[in-house]
């Protein structure tokens, strides 16, 4: 089981060994036609990082775990670009990238992600609950999740959807727990 981040390489600068993994990500970022400049950084910047990070993977691994995923990235993606539509992006994406086999929701009340939002105090944050609250409520979400959990598909499988509910920080240990014990039984009915 290997675990990855997408921090761990939001943090570092870009180094020119990444140089076709930002050339595919370019690419890319046409294909999902960005509405404008400032969208079309925006989208390069997160396929980029989750270019390299996919690049990185290595296919030997049983499991690998990412606490962003593609899908993540997708929901991300619908801020900058013309056709917002989770799905038609999914469709795109899908033939360049492999879907996960289990996609993991775990879900926080507004309050407590306004609390962490403040707490971690990053620079760009703002401090919007409307937003959060607006969020939370993401049909196109969760339309998307549902379109890929009840069929096999155009995007190329059913996917396994699992979601838990995070009420207040004390009870992430159980989660993670709960997390841990439902991949590793699906190793096993895998094996």
């Amino acid at each position: 089981m290997s675990y990855d981040n997408l921090t761990k390489i939001k943090n570092k600068k870009f180094i020119f060994c990444y140089v076709f993994s930002l050339l595919k990500a370019l690419y890319l970022t046409f294909i999902v036609k960005p509405k404008s400049f400032k969208g079309f950084i925006n989208s390069f910047k997160g396929l980029g990082i989750y270019q390299i990070l996919y690049n990185l993977i290595d296919e030997n691994k049983h499991i690998r775990i990412f606490d962003e995923g593609l899908i993540h990235k997708i929901r991300a993606l619908r801020r900058n670009i013309k056709n917002p539509d989770m799905i038609n992006l999914i469709s795109i994406l899908s033939k360049y990238y492999k879907l996960p086999d289990m996609l993991i929701i775990i879900e926080a009340n507004p309050n407590l992600i306004f609390e962490r939002r403040i707490e971690r105090n990053r620079k760009k944050d703002h401090f919007n609950y409307e937003a959060i609250l607006d969020e939370t409520m993401d049909y196109d979400f969760e339309n998307a999740i549902m379109s890929l959990s009840k069929d096999i598909h155009k995007y190329g499988k059913h996917i396994n959807i699992i979601r838990f509910e995070n009420k207040d920080e004390e009870i992430v240990l159980d989660i993670v727990n709960k997390v841990v014990e439902l991949i590793e039984r699906n190793s096993d009915i895998a094996n």
